[in-house]
């Protein structure tokens, strides 16, 4: 009987300290006046969600309790707007559209930081504990840097114009080198059977102003003679590839031939007949002595007989084969022109 009795005394003494304790707790009777509501919302939230110094926010409280109806809902006068040091606050709204009610407060910030907002009397109500996070560009986290610039828009087809432009022009490049390798001695033939066919005009028209100068005696036989053979020289200098402007009779025997070695017989013996011609014209125009015009008309028509010659061999010489054979066929014309 005695193990029973212990733990029921203690259960009884627990008990009565209980009672007493609950007795002693003071009873505070509620204040009169409109309820001051403290966290009467549930989680606030930012519109937008980062307000900087200088921009326009908004505050969304959701409220947990219904607003009655027929209250002012809406507070726009800057009179009725409660003040605070770092903000101005331009509008507050008790919304009640949707599920739940929401107090809406507008606001514009002047400071960064977390900014407490002065308490709110709005529809007989009061909230108080209203607070905002300002931030600020210049103590923002990240590197205020600009952003890299966007890359450009490539117009269709941009592609294809670029590569086809370079393209084409190595494809330019490299058929104007391939061409002047390959087409280089024909054309070094064609210019110099150009010149060729311009020092034979030239020595046409000097033979036929002489003739009819010496006819109407407006030169005589030794400036007639000293012409005829200095224009021959440069007739000859182009043909030959040597300068043959200041060589003695003598010299013209090592002169290379003038006329094509595929003709067979040559018309004239060049070397000779050019060493006998200037020989004589040398002989009668330094003798001292009168020069007789037949005389001087022999050499003009020896002159004309060569150039003659000359000149249909030209238009009979054949076009080379392959250009390595143009520049063979005509190597002797074109070095004795430029000296």
């Amino acid at each position: 009987m005695r193990r029973p009795f212990l733990p029921f005394c203690l259960g009884c003494f627990f008990a009565a300290a209980a009672a007493a304790q609950e007795v002693s707790e003071p009873q505070v009777p509620a204040e009169s006046g409109p309820p001051a509501e403290s966290r009467p919302f549930m989680e606030s939230y930012l519109i937008p969600q980062t307000v900087f110094v200088g921009d326009l926010g908004r505050l969304v409280c959701p409220l947990k309790d219904p607003v009655p109806p027929g209250e002012n809902l809406i507070l726009d006068m800057p009179r009725d707007l409660p003040k605070a040091k770092d903000l101005i606050i331009t509008r507050i709204e008790m919304d009640r559209r949707g599920e739940g009610a929401r107090l809406l407060i507008d606001f514009q910030a002047f400071a960064p930081g977390l900014i407490p907002l002065p308490p709110v009397e709005i529809a007989s109500r009061s909230f108080t504990g209203l607070e905002v996070r300002v931030a600020s560009i210049l103590e923002s986290d990240e590197d205020l840097v600009l952003s890299p610039p966007a890359p450009p828009l490539a117009v269709p087809g941009t592609v294809l114009i670029i590569y086809g432009a370079v393209f084409a022009g190595i494809v330019v490049i490299l058929g104007a080198v391939f061409g002047g390798i390959w087409y280089g001695n024909h054309l070094d033939y064609l210019r110099i059977r150009g010149l060729r066919r311009r020092a034979l005009r030239n020595m046409w028209r000097m033979l036929r102003r002489l003739r009819f100068a010496l006819g109407k005696n407006k030169t005589g036989e030794g400036e007639a003679l000293t012409l005829v053979s200095s224009e021959f020289r440069n007739f000859l200098s182009c043909f030959s590839g040597m300068n043959c402007r200041a060589m003695v009779p003598g010299e013209f025997l090592e002169l290379p031939p003038l006329f094509p070695p595929e003709e067979g017989k040559a018309p004239f013996d060049t070397s000779g007949f050019l060493r006998d011609l200037f020989r004589r014209c040398d002989t009668l125009r330094f003798s001292g002595g009168v020069i007789n015009r037949k005389i001087t008309l022999d050499v003009m028509e020896d002159i004309r007989n060569f150039v003659s010659a000359l000149e249909k061999a030209e238009k009979q010489r054949p076009a080379p084969a392959s250009f390595g054979a143009a520049a063979g066929a005509l190597a002797g014309g074109s070095a004795g022109r430029f000296q």
